[in-house]
This record gives C-alpha cells, structure tokens and sequence, in this order.
C-alpha cells in the first residue's frame, strides 16, 4: 500500500492522549456515609469490573477511529505493479459510418458515442483518436472537445486490418509503454467480418454500440425506362430489412425540394419493392426521391439529374461494306460517319470519340495519325482483313503484333466476362450458346486483354486502353460472328464508352469517368460545385476532351454542377453506397485475443482502476465511522 500523503501518518503520535486520559483516573470521588458494609464491598467489586471493561472497550475505539481517520488523510492507494513505471497509450478508433446513424437507447448511437468521449477523453493525457476521415492526435482538450461535436457520417468505412494498421502507425515506437486500442463500432458485417484479430503488440477492447431498430427500408437504385407508349418513366428500387407491413410513400421531388408526384409501394411477402414515376417533360433537372421509415435515414433520399446525352462521333474507314456497323450506331445516339480510305478528311479524326479501321491496309500517316489521337484518349477499333499480306496487316494497337495467319476453323468459346464491355450484358456466366466460327485468324504477340477468345485459348477481340483490335476478319468468309447475339452488346458499347457521359447518379467513392468534348487551355480547370461545397476533381486534357474522375472528389450526397468557370457544363448528383442499410451485425463475443466493454465509461474506469491505482481513502472513511458509532453505542447501552 502506498500514500499520497504520508506526512500526516506523524499524527500517530498524537494516540497517546486518549491514551493518558483513559489510563489515569481523573474523577473526584465524594465520601458517602453507609450502615451496610458487606454489601457496599459487594456492589463496589462488580461495578469495578465492569467499569474497567468499559473503559478499554471505549479506548480501543476510539483509538481505530482516530487510527482511520489518520490513514485516510494519507490517501492510501494500491498499484498494480506492471503499470506502475510504464507509460500508458491509448488510441480509439470511432466508427462514422453510415450504419451508426442507427438509434440506441439513449439517442443516435454516433451522437452518445461522441458525448462519453468528451467526458472522459478530456480527462486522460495520451489518448489519441481517429475515425474513418478524421485523425485527432496531440490535440488540447477544448479543441478535441470541438473537432469530435463536428464529427459527421462517412461512406468511407475501415476494415478491422486497416484499424490495427492505422493504430500501429499512431502509437509511439516506445516498447515499455502500455498501448491501448479501442474500437467503438455498431460492428456491421459484411463489411466488419472477421473470425480473429491477429497477435498484436498492444491490448484491443470492443465498445459495441447496440441498435435497437429491427427493420429498415432502403431506396437501392433508380434507373430510366420507357413504357409501351414512349413515355419516359423513373423506375426506382427500394428493398427492406424486416418485417414492415404498411404501405410506404414514396415522394418525387425537383431540386427546389417541391414536390412533383407521388406514389406508395407495399413489400407484402417480398423484400424489394418498385415505384414508377412518368417523367416525360423531366429533363435537364435534378430531382430527389424520398421515404420515410423509422430505420437509418442516410438511405431515405435519392439524388438523380436528368442531362441531354450528347451524340457519339463515331468514324469508320472502310475497304468493305460496313453496313452492320450503321444498324449499330444508330442516329438518335451516335453521330456516324463512313469514309474511303482516298476521301478520308484528316481533320475529321480528331473530333471524334471512336475511330474503325474496317478491313483496311492502312497507308503510314494515317497509322501516325491514329497512334497521336490514342495518346489522346481517341478510342480505335482494328477489324483486320486476311487477305492481306502479313507484313502489310496493322494491328491497330502499337504494343501488339500480328505475326503469323493461321488458317483454321475455330469457335469462339471463351468470354471475359469481368471485362468493361460486359458490364450490365449478361445476368450471370454462360458457358453454352451457339458458338461463332472463324476460318483463319492471326497469331499475336504483345501485351493485351483479351475479351473474347478461341477454343484454343488464342484471342478474338483484345484490348488495351483505349485500342480494340479483332484478330480475324469479319467477313461472311471468313466469320460467322456478325450473325452473333454477342456483335451488338461488343460494338455497342464500345461506341457508349468512348464518351463516358454523366449517369443518373454516381455513389460516392467509387470510380467514375466522366468526358467533355471542350477545349481548355492548361490553366483551365473543372469543377464540381453546388452551394456549399466545391472541388477541383481529378482530370486529364487531352486538347479536344476532358476527362475527369469523381473519385475521392466528393464526399457529400447531393445534387452538384460541373463548371468550367462560370459556364455549367451539367448537372450531376451524388449518393451514398447502399452497404450499410444492412441490420446484420457481427456477434463480437465469438472474437479472440480481444477484451469486451459494455460502454465508454466502463473501459475508462476499468482502465483507471488496472493501469493506475486503487484509491483506498473512502474505505478508511468508512472504518472510521463504523468504530464511532460502535463508541456511541457502548457509551449508551453497555452497563
């Protein structure tokens, strides 16, 4: 046992006094007269002895309380010896994400996180913490007490890896100190699955804070769809988390928050639900639909913005019928145009997004001319013709060769599926259709992605960056691949990803390209704005298109414009992943190498009372009080 004052322990000497009182008599006795002298000697006997008893009874009572009360002015403490010279550290780690908007039983469970924070954390020195967007280290406590009120929710989430590496990099490199990780998180899975944490050198404590909402209703996705009729009609997708058996109104809303329509759906027996909204006369406009439900709120509004597509320049030059190229890039979405390789208009090819070298020799300008407009984002397609001579055949992508034709009939079997041009194309893997057939293909060399290949694993159509190449002809001839389910969806969008054009909506995070046919000059930049907020995205000019990518640029759902200084180029709305409306959250209690506490203040007196002292002045108090009255008593009832 150690003592914050011992000084005060000299007050010891100070028992002597009742010491000396009860030891000496210092009552005056009075002489009485009486006949009876035996039984004087008898009542004089027995009132001695219990006169003395008394007496060593009060002593020792007072002597303990006096003793007590000593020791408690000292304030006795006892330590745990491994803490005792170790330095303690500790880094806590809050969830921000979307899901701790849920409600707890004392509010929003982000909210009553940060409030027990500022009532503890200011009282400890080295305590450090961070959340998914935000780091708060070595920070004043009037400060950190500020920055955690202005903590909002994130997309962003950690992993648990990501936590252990985030916190070893805020822990000092001392290796006597005593590090503490906390991580306070509704532990959602998937997103924090995890079957154990790994041997790490400091100590993990779980805070969980407990949801106490059992369903939830989610706006998923919207998408724009055509009806029987023509009309243009807002398809939107909402799913649920429980049970939730009313109807639910959904509101259509324009971007002054008045509202345009309205609808309800009902889940019944389903999960998922859809509301159709007409917006023919919608367009050029951002627009909001809206729920109301008593789960998490983040997944309630839905930001969209309706943009004019602008048309494709497509550019074929041809040696051979490209009608199959004309059914394709119809009117109403591409600009195409078909050129003679002797009336070719040079100055054509640089305004254009995708450029068809359709079964043509090219001469050597015009592969120049095509190698400068790829360097500038210009997409080319290569459909090579056979017939030619090997030496004479251009592959149309500068790191790929064509060394060889082989003259052999082979289906194309093989598709990759993972690859940009399937995207939204199949439902799932297919593995047996009606195969196409090549007579002759060549054999390349080089460094490419293959898209679709041969049986025998030598590739049809490859890939590299923005250059697309066939390794065989598309002639009737030669191939039956223009007869192919597969022709249209390939072409297709290749021609609606030579331009990519702002979508409904974008989520925020992901990557996302959006291009511009402008010209800006180097000093000239993008940006992404509305009323409260502005970036400056990430882009690329290539002279005559711009290029930008939404990622890690916005962090906040909503409508926005993109400028280019004051000139608004479109609308563009953005909205959070749909991940974290899952009411499904990992059961910590299966963990390992962890401890668990039930709340905040829990750890932080758990933690005062392992790693610092245990502070015994109050129970000294107590003894103290006990053994006064214990005198009391003695002084009123003991005879």
């Amino acid at each position: 046992m150690n003592f914050k004052h011992p000084d005060f322990l000299w007050a010891f000497l100070l028992l002597v006094i009742p010491i000396i009182v009860h030891l000496f008599q210092l009552r005056k006795f009075k002489k009485t007269p009486f006949t009876n002298v035996q039984l004087l000697k008898k009542i004089s006997v027995e009132t001695r002895k219990s006169s003395e008893l008394k007496k060593w009874l009060i002593l020792l009572s007072r002597l303990l309380t006096l003793s007590f009360l000593i020791v408690a002015f000292t304030q006795p403490f006892i330590t745990n010896k491994e803490f005792i010279d170790a330095e303690t550290e500790t880094i806590i780690y809050l969830d921000n994400s979307y899901s701790m908007q849920a409600r707890g039983e004392n509010g929003p469970l982000l909210q009553r996180s940060i409030n027990e924070l500022i009532d503890h954390v200011s009282k400890n020195n080295n305590v450090a913490i961070f959340t998914n967007d935000l780091t708060l280290k070595s920070v004043g406590p009037s400060e950190l007490q500020a920055r955690l009120l202005n903590i909002g929710y994130t997309q962003n989430q950690y992993d648990f890896n990501e936590i252990l590496l985030k916190a070893k990099s805020l822990f000092s490199k001392d290796s006597s100190s005593i590090k503490n990780l906390v991580i306070i998180s509704d532990f959602q899975i998937p997103d924090q699955r995890v079957s154990e944490f790994t041997t790490t050198n400091f100590n993990i404590n779980l805070i969980k804070s407990q949801s106490i909402i059992d369903s939830n209703i989610s706006i998923d996705s919207i998408s724009l769809i055509e009806d029987n009729e023509g009309r243009k009609q807002l398809s939107t997708k909402l799913s649920r988390q429980g049970k939730i058996d009313n109807n639910i109104p959904v509101s259509l809303f324009n971007s002054n928050n008045s509202l345009i329509a309205k609808t309800s759906v009902s889940f019944k027996d389903k999960n998922s639900a859809e509301a159709i909204f007409d917006v023919t006369n919608l367009s050029g406009v951002s627009g909001m639909i809206s729920i109301t439900d008593d789960g998490l709120a983040y997944d309630n509004n839905f930001y969209f913005s309706v943009n004019e597509p602008e048309k494709i320049n497509i550019l074929s030059v041809n040696d051979t019928d490209d009608s199959f190229l004309k059914k394709i890039y119809t009117t109403d979405e591409f600009n195409y145009e078909s050129y003679q390789i002797d009336k070719l208009d040079y100055n054509r090819l640089e305004k254009q997004q995708l450029i068809i070298i359709n079964q043509l020799t090219p001469t050597t300008s015009l592969i120049n001319t095509l190698n400068n407009l790829s360097k500038k984002g210009i997409n080319t397609l290569f459909i090579p013709n056979i017939s030619k001579p090997v030496k004479e055949s251009f592959s149309g992508i500068p790191s790929v060769i064509f060394d060889s034709l082989i003259i052999s009939s082979k289906k194309i079997t093989n598709i990759n599926f993972d690859h940009p041009l399937f995207n939204g194309v199949f439902e799932y893997p297919v593995s047996n259709f009606q195969y196409p057939e090549v007579q002759g293909y060549f054999h390349i060399t080089g460094n490419f992605n293959s898209v679709l290949s041969l049986e025998n694993n030598e590739p049809f159509l490859i890939s590299n960056k923005t250059n697309y190449s066939f390794t065989a002809s598309l002639d009737e001839s030669n191939s039956n691949f223009k007869n192919s389910p597969l022709i249209v969806p390939i072409l297709y969008n290749l021609g609606k990803k030579s331009l990519s054009q702002p979508t409904l909506y974008y989520t925020l995070g992901a990557q996302e390209d959006i291009d511009f046919n402008i010209s800006l000059s180097q000093d000239e930049t993008i940006t992404i704005k509305n009323d409260q907020y502005n970036f400056i995205p990430i882009q690329e000019n290539y002279g005559q298109k711009v290029r930008i990518n939404t990622a890690n640029s916005v962090s906040t759902e909503g409508h926005y414009g993109i400028y280019t200084k004051d000139e608004k180029l479109q609308n563009i709305s953005f909205n959070a992943n749909r991940n974290e409306s899952n009411l499904e959250y990992l059961n910590i209690n299966q963990l390992n190498n962890i401890t668990i506490s039930e709340s905040i203040p829990e750890f932080f007196q758990d933690l005062k009372s392992e790693n610092k002292v245990k502070e015994l002045w109050k129970w000294f108090v107590i003894f103290a009080l006990i053994f006064l009255i214990i005198e009391s008593l003695i002084l009123k009832y003991f005879k």
